[in-house]
């Protein structure tokens, strides 16, 4: 993956990984996709998990105003932190009998938009 993601881990100083993290670049992607896996011991602290993942977010879209995530459906807890974190549902697939759900961030600093012919017109 080195070539193909950029990639950071979590981990308490001389503890175990808390989280792994990052943006993976996919050559038929134009936005790159945000990735997140998280060990049981990331929930024991919420409040540092939640400022933690504001804050990755913040640096990755510093160098890439738009990210990707795609969810699976079933994972109800990580379409509520992806919401949380300011992600729009911007599409619903199928894959087989799963159903995932598209989001994309725009880091509103770097006058980024989604949408662009939607954007306003400033005269």
């Amino acid at each position: 993956m080195y070539h193909e993601a950029q990639a950071y881990v979590v981990k308490k100083e001389g503890g175990p990984i808390i989280m792994t993290g990052g943006l993976f670049f996919n050559e038929d992607q134009d936005i790159p996709q945000m990735f997140a896996m998280f060990s049981n011991q990331a929930f024991e602290n919420y409040i540092l998990l939640t400022r933690g993942s504001k804050m990755l977010l913040e640096y990755l879209t510093g160098y890439h105003p738009k990210v990707s995530m795609t969810i699976l459906a079933d994972y109800e807890g990580m379409i509520k932190w992806v919401e949380w974190l300011g992600f729009e549902t911007v599409g619903v697939s199928a894959v087989g009998e799963n159903k995932y759900y598209e989001f994309i961030y725009c880091n509103l600093d770097k006058n980024c938009v989604y949408d662009e012919p939607q954007r306003p017109v400033i005269h």
